[in-house]
């Protein structure tokens, strides 16, 4: 359809422009298409935080964020207020060895009734549980022994969570206990591989499991039994894998490409290098046919899987947010200024459920530099 055909159509019939299955697809296409061509960047101001590691969001205009100091950032974008939520710890007589780490918040996940949201606890270990909409602490999952990288609901009830400590535990919600700690139902160990990232494929009744040395596992969810396992042909900076559930297939970021997978049997269908000067992709989303691409150069791409492309005619089109804070009286940044730049990396990208926006967020790739950014394209 045409947009001189859409528009008189709305003029002339505004109920079936509303109501008509194919003309609601037609409009979502064009916006999907059109989207990195017309955006607008909207600065956000997060303060003096630490690189923003995961996100989400809970409404067309609220964003979740967790960070790698530990904490989590509610984001008003219609009053453009940031709120600290306070983070839940553990229980008084509850066991903590644990030594608090720089390790952060690396996801957050709502359940499908979005009743809940998981994300990281005081202690970088544990798995943390707040109820919709208040974001009022709820429960608190106890049973890692490092830090918690990847969280993924199965349905309302059941969670899991992939830690650095080389376990995959499985919770359930029926089991926990408002203000109480929480034990896990059942683990699996990987005795040479943390999971570093994971995506349900509930169609297929699996799990994918990533690992930072370039393995991703296959799991049967029913009986968390393992399918198939493959191994990426790009071996460094594995770190994020993400799903499309329409055309089946799994998207896996490395060091300077990403990797297409099949959901079905794991087989590698293609592998996009990223543009020349631009490297280490940190963060994927889907968009129906779209694959948004977080770079460690602080560029965000679009790729299109229809053309095989990323969009722009000539050269890729390339949205990086604007520099936020970074602390420069550092001594390691002051040493390591002399010799080289800092790059600022894209940890996180998100859209709304609408896809009206978008938001993008991390801080300084250099582990130990502190700062942060944030942005939201529209």
């Amino acid at each position: 359809m045409a947009v001189a055909r859409y528009l008189y159509e709305r003029q002339v019939n505004p109920r079936r422009v509303a109501t008509d299955p194919s003309i609601i697809k037609w409009k979502r296409n064009l916006q999907i298409e059109t989207f990195p061509f017309v955006c607008r960047e909207s600065s956000v101001t997060l303060g003096l935080c630490d690189k923003v590691f995961s996100s989400l969001w809970l409404s067309e205009y609220q964003v979740l964020c967790g960070t790698k100091c530990n904490q989590l950032l509610f984001y008003d974008t219609s009053v453009r207020k940031v709120i600290s939520i306070p983070t839940v710890g553990r229980p008084i007589g509850c066991h903590d060895s644990a030594q608090l780490s720089p390790s952060g918040m690396h996801s957050i996940s709502r359940n499908p009734s979005e009743q809940l949201v998981a994300a990281g606890g005081q202690n970088v270990n544990d798995v943390a549980f707040y109820k919709l909409p208040t974001l009022e602490p709820y429960t608190l999952g106890v049973g890692h022994q490092d830090w918690v990288f990847a969280l993924c609901w199965l349905d309302d009830d059941i969670i899991l969570s992939g830690s650095r400590d080389h376990q995959l535990l499985i919770w359930s919600m029926s089991k926990a206990v408002e203000g109480s700690a929480m034990s896990p139902v059942t683990s699996l160990c990987f005795s040479d591989d943390l999971v570093r990232d994971m995506a349900i494929c509930s169609r297929n009744h699996e799990v994918a499991l990533l690992s930072p040395n370039g393995r991703l596992r296959i799991l049967d969810i029913e009986v968390m039994a393992k399918k198939h396992s493959v191994q990426t042909p790009a071996l460094t900076d594995n770190v994020c894998v993400t799903i499309n559930k329409d055309q089946n297939v799994y998207a896996v970021g490395s060091s300077d490409c990403f990797l297409l997978a099949d959901t079905c049997c794991g087989n590698w269908r293609q592998r996009v290098q990223l543009p020349a000067g631009i490297q280490a992709v940190r963060s994927l989303v889907f968009r129906d046919h779209t694959l948004t691409v977080g770079c460690g150069t602080g560029e965000v791409l679009v790729y299109d899987m229809r053309k095989n492309a990323f969009f722009g005619s000539t050269a890729p089109i390339k949205m990086k947010p604007t520099f936020g804070f970074m602390r420069t009286i550092d001594r390691t940044y002051q040493a390591y200024l002399v010799n080289g730049k800092v790059n600022q990396a894209v940890y996180t990208v998100s859209y709304s459920q609408s896809g009206h926006g978008l938001f993008a967020a991390g801080g300084p790739l250099n582990a130990p530099f502190y700062g942060n950014f944030a942005s939201i394209y529209s």
